[in-house]
């Protein structure tokens, strides 16, 4: 069960919401004028929570990555065909005109 703790009392009694946390494995909810700032919890919580985190970021890149290629394919789609001439076939004066 989740608890409520206003700053104040999480500050005077640290030490001892430290330990129903770490052998507990109760979880605080501090709050400050009633908002919620800050959240205590165990190690093994944070941990699944960063790596909940982590995988969410990557899938928000990639979905990113994958939303700019489609967008830069489709620009590209819409220029003009212009032949390809190979490199070779082409002089140094011809390049620099």
């Amino acid at each position: 069960m989740i608890q409520e703790t206003p700053a104040m009392t999480a500050q005077r009694d640290f030490s001892q919401l430290l330990n129903k946390v770490q052998y507990q494995h109760e979880q605080f909810i501090i709050t400050d004028a009633g908002k919620p700032i800050a959240a205590l919890v165990d190690m093994v919580l944070f941990e699944k929570i960063a790596r909940f985190v982590v995988t969410e970021n990557k899938v928000e890149a990639t979905e990113k990555a994958t939303a700019k290629m489609t967008a830069l394919r489709e620009w590209l789609a819409t220029l003009p065909n212009v032949p390809s001439v190979s490199l070779e076939s082409l002089d140094r004066e011809e390049l620099y005109r």
